[in-house]
């Protein structure tokens, strides 16, 4: 049981040590860091905990979708001839067919295929074997 005290009176001394090099660290590399922080308490800067982010305070779908896709002036959304926007949409593949899809990949397979060309293995007979 002595031990046992022993043991969390030294931690206690230990911890309490670490804290205070380190609040003489901060202060040593950060001389201004009390004025700062009354500072900013006194400013009101700092949010409290229970101030809530503008995105839980949309209630309707409708604020939803405006919050979302809310356009800037001369955005990429008002511009007709944007790059980003092809003329021909090209299908996405998970919203292709499966029957779609395997015909799609055998054409791919057979181009592949088509375009390798298995090497010659024929020698040519008029050359002269090395004799061993």
């Amino acid at each position: 049981m002595k031990s046992i005290t022993f043991l969390i009176t030294v931690l206690l001394v230990m911890g309490l040590s670490a804290a205070h090099a380190q609040q003489r660290t901060r202060d040593i590399l950060f001389p201004d860091y009390a004025k700062d922080q009354i500072r900013l308490k006194g400013a009101g800067t700092i949010q409290p905990l229970s101030a809530k982010p503008a995105e839980t305070l949309i209630t309707t779908p409708k604020a939803l979708r405006e919050r979302i896709f809310k356009t800037t002036g001369g955005g990429a959304a008002s511009a007709p001839s944007s790059p980003a926007v092809n003329k021909e949409t090209k299908q996405l593949g998970s919203s292709k067919s499966a029957a779609d899809a395997v015909k799609e990949m055998k054409e791919q397979q057979a181009a592949v295929q088509a375009k390798t060309v298995a090497p010659k293995l024929e020698q040519q007979e008029t050359e002269q074997k090395p004799k061993n």
